[in-house]
């Protein structure tokens, strides 16, 4: 994991703590208690138990772990955020993980599975053999249920970097997700994915961001990107593409399939042009969005049972179903 992907899951958080000893678990905590200072005292308690878990699996298994912790409010309730954000290899089998088994391979095991428990929401953004962030949201109070999400990245088959990059992004009630494909493989790709990606990590119109990074990619290898602006409160989105990064929309009813316009962002001699629909969401309804990494076959239906778990858990069994090794692959999954 490089400098600029840990900086970037940190976005926000003033205060870090590395994860560098047995001492440092007693930061984390006492991070958490001076950040929650005057919020309900079960909640901060909670908290403090969830560092625990996250800081105690990056000394085990994960190298140069941070733990950050930051105050949140939402529709007026108080609550906490932490990320804890590693340099491992990455949770090789998630679904193991959040069955609580321990793995002599070194994987997270039975700490993710109380992590789960500990919050109300729970984001994962996993690279295969760069590293994890999790990030874990708890309330002083119940709240209406807001999307989770679920993201692996993992490179080509003999490749040391991944060329696609993805993010997401939230904001208020809104909820930005965004999958690039970088054309080819390795760091040169990588570099213009994340380029992309970098640039809708601010908010501001998609059209317009677009537009700009075809410009500012025109001497890069260029990318494929989609991008799905989600209004939570609204139960809208709209997708933006350009290339062959799909979205499916998986509804009660059947799924729609999406996907970005014939082209790449930063090719020149070429008008970009921008493929944009709307969608109506239902709050069961789940959004995924992945690179060509995966099967044009690829499908997950809500009569699937997997569809159900959490999003990480779908991204996982969408990668092992329908990946090619033979190229980057890229899955982010909103439920």
């Amino acid at each position: 994991m490089d400098a600029t992907l840990s900086e970037r899951w940190l976005e926000g958080f003033a205060e870090v703590v590395p994860m560098v000893d047995e001492a440092s678990l007693t930061l984390a905590r006492d991070l958490v208690r001076r950040v929650g200072h005057g919020m309900p005292e079960a909640m901060v308690e909670r908290l403090t138990l969830v560092v625990s878990e996250l800081g105690r699996n990056q000394l085990r298994h994960a190298r140069l772990g941070r733990i950050g912790v930051r105050p949140l409010v939402r529709e007026k309730t108080v609550g906490l955020e932490v990320a804890a954000v590693d340099r491992g290899d990455g949770i090789a089998d998630p679904a193991t993980a959040f069955a609580g088994k321990l793995r002599s391979s070194g994987s997270l095991g039975v700490g993710l599975a109380s992590v789960r428990r500990g919050v109300d929401e729970l984001d994962v953004d996993l690279r295969l053999g760069a590293g994890t962030c999790i990030y874990g949201r708890k309330f002083a109070s119940p709240l209406a249920r807001r999307r989770e999400i679920g993201l692996i990245v993992r490179p080509a088959e003999h490749e040391r970097v991944a060329g696609d990059d993805a993010t997401f992004l939230r904001e208020d009630g809104r909820l930005r997700l965004v999958v690039a494909d970088g054309v080819g493989h390795g760091m040169h790709a990588r570099t213009a994915a994340s380029t992309a990606v970098d640039a809708l990590r601010v908010a501001g119109v998609t059209d317009a961001i677009l537009l700009d990074l075809d410009h500012r990619l025109h001497d890069s290898r260029g990318c494929a990107i989609a991008v799905v602006d989600i209004d939570e409160g609204a139960r809208t989105a709209r997708m933006s593409g350009v290339g062959n990064v799909e979205v499916h929309h998986v509804k009660l009813d059947g799924t729609t399939r999406l996907t970005g316009r014939p082209g790449s962002l930063g090719q020149r001699g070429r008008k970009l042009r921008v493929h944009v629909e709307d969608l109506s969401l239902d709050s069961r309804d789940v959004l995924f969005v992945f690179s060509d990494g995966l099967l044009s076959r690829t499908a997950l239906t809500r009569r699937d049972p997997a569809v159900h778990e959490h999003p990480i858990l779908v991204a996982q069994k969408l990668l092992q179903e329908f990946g090619r090794k033979n190229d980057d692959a890229t899955v982010l999954v909103a439920r």
